[in-house]
């Protein structure tokens, strides 16, 4: 399969990645929940964007950005860093894929809640910052 992003401008792939980035952040924030339907797919594609954002020289956001702008603003994803020269990039994804992605069980039993019972915890957050 032919790959076109090479075509696409930093521009877009700079708002594709953070448009997809904060739509996985999202759903990462209610995983407390459990893994909403097509969170795989979700993680997917902030996966495929992250590796088209570092390949253009730029220094990807963490999981922990994504999820703070949920409830923060898009703002907290500025100022875009490039990398320096001989810089290795974190991937955050991979990161992410290999301590959560399938792992994180929910915190509460949808099913008893909505038969009225009250349930608590704690969860703590998935991270990827170093």
């Amino acid at each position: 399969m032919f790959n076109f992003r090479f075509l696409l401008s930093d521009k877009f792939v700079v708002g594709r990645y953070k448009k997809v980035g904060l739509i996985f952040g999202e759903a990462v924030s209610m995983l407390y929940m459990g893994e909403c339907v097509g969170f795989k797919k979700m993680f997917l594609r902030w996966e495929r964007w992250e590796a088209e954002y570092v390949k253009r020289g730029y220094k990807p956001f963490s999981i922990d950005k994504f999820v703070s702008s949920t409830y923060q603003g898009e703002q907290i994803l500025e100022p875009i860093e490039v990398l320096e020269e001989g810089e290795l990039p974190v991937f955050h994804s991979k990161i992410y894929k290999e301590r959560y992605l399938g792992k994180v069980r929910p915190l509460i039993n949808l099913s008893r809640t909505m038969e009225g019972e009250v349930q608590f915890g704690y969860f703590i957050m998935p991270t990827t910052e170093l």
